[in-house]
């Protein structure tokens, strides 16, 4: 993608007022600015100042990763003895993160780019990953406590909790996934807050999990009143701004060293991480029940907010985002968090192109061009990415049926904001990795433009028959829909009979349940033959949370049968007649449906993947298999 001068970060910030003069940068020279955050008190005025530093020297400075909060509500500071009114977020940071005795130095988007210069933001944005991949210290801001509706104004010093609570209230406990942008009509809604309390509780129940080698975190501990509202003030603590931005993914990626903030408390995300690890050995061992429901599913949600930026900070280090099986982290980062906001559709790309970048000092290859219509982007996003990683994992992010006919069916409409529906297949991406059914083959690209995709590949089938949705609920919805999948089966199968690819129709249903998958420490590795899932064929007679935990389930998923005999799981938009296709390089079998109107022979629009059981492996293709041409649309 080429720079652009032209609104280059229109959507990225919100203007900032009576800004004065800043110091110029040399652009050639690869300039950034640093905030200096001037010692003093707790009610003193904020008092900052600006200085110009090449990155190519080191500077020092901690960079700062918040959420904007509301635009209309500013408060003032001083900026080399100016007054300029910043979010009353921002202000709230400085104001936490100014030392007593000392100058603290900083660099703060906001303040240390000059918003009004289209060219220098454009230089600037695309410094960020070097940006972040050089600061001392990422300080991630989650933000302030309220008490009251009024922020506290308390001056307490910056502390690391390291200790639980011995605070109790009673409380009722906050929804789950509590939006915090947008009313149902459209309308803001205030931004979900926290209180001293909670946010205490929330760093003293992470600091138990991650210290659980020397103490573990007891069962009974989290069953008692103490655990259920230390749980819930977890849940508040994820349902604060700063994780549902899209900006502040790779400003948590890319720092070597970085810690949550929330008011006067501080935690390393090494901390966090590690907490991780013991709440995912914890809830393996343990059971699902109706008296801890609520705290094992805060966290699962702390799991899968803190585990996909440990991944990529891993994938970023070890320089993966090459294609030969490998995940390419801007794939991940797009499949993982395109759901995140942006005010700018544009950004949902353009926000996560630092984590691909050079950590020697080169920015990403792939530059913003904000002169783009953000459908333009998408298309050559994704083209892009196929072209270059010789992949077809960015076609696994698609979230469902087209939601906008302008797209086509093959890219990814990141638009969209609905986690829950890019999350409807779980091999969407790392499932993906652990097949291959077109037998380690590398993808051919034909003559492609951001509109169509030239491919080969192999028609293996067509849908002929389809089973009731499994709803995206609770477990004995799935026990119900596979039971009745079962009985569609039995109407036109020998069931104990033999199946196409091997085994019974009974043991080839049972692992079909599960994708032929299992989750061991959060990782996908298919079935063993010793594995109760792939030698017990009526386990799923009786399948609830208790034994259910680490297979991959069928939750929204529809059962389908081919007019071969295979059966199969895919997206609840399949349809009768929909024909299944291995393609070249792919890794799971596709969807395809016959589109142009007849106009051109295999002309298709892509409606996702599926598993079809047998097929995963490159049963159906060999060394010898003539690959057909097709253009998806």
């Amino acid at each position: 993608m080429q720079s652009s001068t032209s609104q280059s970060t229109a959507a990225i910030l919100p203007p900032i007022s009576d800004i004065p003069d800043r110091p110029r940068l040399d652009l050639e020279q690869n300039e950034i600015r640093v905030l200096t955050l001037h010692a003093g008190l707790w009610p003193d005025p904020i008092r900052c100042s600006l200085r110009t530093a090449r990155l190519e020297d080191n500077p020092y400075y901690e960079a700062l990763s918040y959420a904007w909060g509301d635009p209309a509500i500013r408060l003032p500071i001083f900026l080399d003895g100016s007054v300029c009114h910043v979010t009353a977020n921002l202000a709230a940071a400085l104001r936490r993160l100014r030392h007593l005795d000392r100058d603290r130095q900083l660099w703060v988007d906001a303040l240390c780019i000059n918003q009004s210069d289209n060219v220098e933001k454009s230089h600037q944005v695309n410094l960020m990953s070097v940006i972040y991949s050089a600061t001392a210290e990422g300080l991630l801001w989650l933000g302030d406590y309220e008490e009251g509706g009024l922020l506290s104004d308390t001056g307490d010093p910056l502390l690391c909790v390291r200790s639980n609570t011995n605070n109790t209230s009673p409380g009722a406990y906050p929804g789950m996934d509590r939006p915090s942008h947008r009313t149902q009509h459209g309308g803001p809604e205030p931004e979900a807050t926290i209180t001293r309390r909670e946010a205490a509780r929330a760093f003293s129940l992470i600091q138990a999990f991650a210290d659980c080698n020397a103490s573990p975190v007891s069962h009974d501990v989290l069953d008692t009143g103490l655990g259920r509202d230390s749980a819930a003030a977890v849940n508040s603590l994820l349902n604060l701004p700063w994780w549902s931005r899209i900006w502040t993914v790779q400003e948590a990626v890319l720092p070597h060293t970085k810690s949550f903030i929330c008011g006067s408390l501080q935690m390393p995300f090494s901390t966090c991480s590690r907490a991780r690890d013991a709440m995912l050995a914890f809830e393996s061992k343990e059971h699902f029940s109706d008296g801890h429901r609520y705290t094992y599913a805060v966290l699962r949600r702390f799991c899968n907010a803190i585990g996909p930026i440990v991944n990529l900070h891993v994938y970023k280090a070890r320089g993966v985002w090459r294609g030969g099986g490998s995940v390419d982290p801007l794939v991940y980062a797009l499949n993982v968090f395109s759901h995140r906001l942006a005010s700018d559709p544009r950004d949902k790309v353009y926000a996560l192109l630092g984590l691909v970048g050079d950590e020697s000092g080169k920015p990403s290859p792939r530059r913003p061009d904000y002169s783009l219509h953000w459908r333009q982007v998408y298309r050559r996003t994704a083209l892009e990415i196929v072209t270059a990683t010789k992949s077809l994992h960015i076609l696994a992010a698609l979230a469902g049926p087209a939601t906008d006919s302008l797209l086509p069916s093959w890219v990814p409409d990141w638009h969209q904001t609905d986690q829950a529906s890019h999350n409807h297949n779980p091999l969407w991406i790392g499932a993906y990795l652990r097949f291959d059914c077109s037998l380690n083959s590398q993808v051919v690209l034909g003559a492609s433009s951001e509109d169509e995709l030239a491919l080969q590949g192999i028609q293996i089938d067509r849908i002929r028959a389809l089973g009731k949705n499994s709803k995206p609920t609770f477990y004995h919805e799935m026990v119900e829909s596979a039971r009745g999948w079962h009985g569609l089966l039995e109407q036109s199968v020998d069931f104990r009979g033999p199946y196409p690819h091997g085994g019974t129709y009974a043991q080839a249903f049972s692992r079909l349940l599960t994708h032929d998958l299992f989750i061991e420490n959060g990782l996908y590795r298919r079935l063993g033959p010793t594995d109760v899932y792939a030698v017990q064929t009526d386990w799923w007679t009786e399948i609830d949370k208790s034994n259910a935990t680490n297979i991959v389930s069928p939750l929204n998923q529809t059962f389908f049968m081919t007019e071969g005999g295979l059966i199969g799981l895919g997206p609840p938009w399949v349809s009768i007649g929909d024909i299944l296709y291995v393609i070249r390089g792919g890794r799971v079998p596709l969807i395809l449906r016959p589109a142009c109107g007849g106009a051109r022979q295999s002309c298709f629009t892509l409606h996702g993947f599926v598993y079809v059981h047998g097929i995963m492996d490159g049963e159906a293709v060999s060394d010898g298999c003539e690959w057909q041409w097709l253009t998806v649309v």
